[in-house]
């Protein structure tokens, strides 16, 4: 599934925005969620690798060959998994089981909403795509709820989150959704949404980041 990268905004608006974040007591439901460098688990990286473009994949690693980064679309490729892939798990629907979170850090799978990031779930067997976020950097950029809002657990970025409402996933760009002007713009037709949404949204806003404030 793929969602148009209307969530665009700089870094230096998402650092001010952040700052301006109530902040409170860590709740001790939510934690900050890290990703790891390198290749996620032979057969999760199968499904990704499913959703590729190949013309792009190619022309990223002849790019590569080009400017003298790698002898060899295959050479490029190892080192596009080694320095460019970032993975994590996380129980975002609740159930048990953990699902995977990758970072695609290729260049034409990058814009300034930051780079594609898939999230991926077991179902009968084999691993799929079940939704996608953007993120600018893969390391501390995501908060982890054990409650979201349809009481199910909850992942979410500087501006967009992305939870499991007992039958399937949803998310909504919840702040800063265009870059620029007012950062609390609707992202969509508010006649669109109902109003657990709205109210979901309102919340995200007023939500302190991975429980930020004192550890007590």
């Amino acid at each position: 599934m793929v969602r148009s990268l209307s969530c665009l905004v700089p870094v230096v608006l998402l650092a001010a925005l952040l700052a301006m974040v109530p902040q409170f007591g860590r709740a001790a439901d939510e934690w900050s969620l890290d990703l790891q460098p390198g290749r996620p688990p032979e057969d999760v990286w199968i499904a990704v690798e499913r959703g590729f473009d190949k013309d792009i994949l190619e022309a990223t690693l002849d790019e590569w060959v080009d400017r003298g980064e790698a002898h060899t679309r295959k050479e490029a490729y190892a080192q596009l998994l080694r320095d460019r892939i970032y993975w994590g798990e996380a129980d975002i629907d609740g159930d048990g089981t953990d699902e995977v979170l990758v970072w695609l850090g290729f260049p034409f799978w990058c814009g300034s909403a930051g780079c594609q990031t898939l999230i991926l779930a077991k179902q009968q067997d084999a691993w799929s795509e079940v939704w996608e976020l953007w993120l600018v950097q893969p390391r501390l950029s995501l908060c982890y709820a054990r409650h979201g809002p349809d009481g199910y657990p909850m992942i979410w970025s500087s501006w967009e989150a992305v939870w499991w409402t007992g039958t399937q996933y949803d998310g909504l760009c919840y702040i800063a959704c265009y870059g620029w002007g007012d950062p609390y713009k609707p992202a969509f037709d508010e006649a669109d949404y109902s109003a657990a949404k709205l109210k979901a949204r309102d919340e995200l806003r007023q939500r302190r980041w991975c429980g930020a404030g004192s550890d007590g």
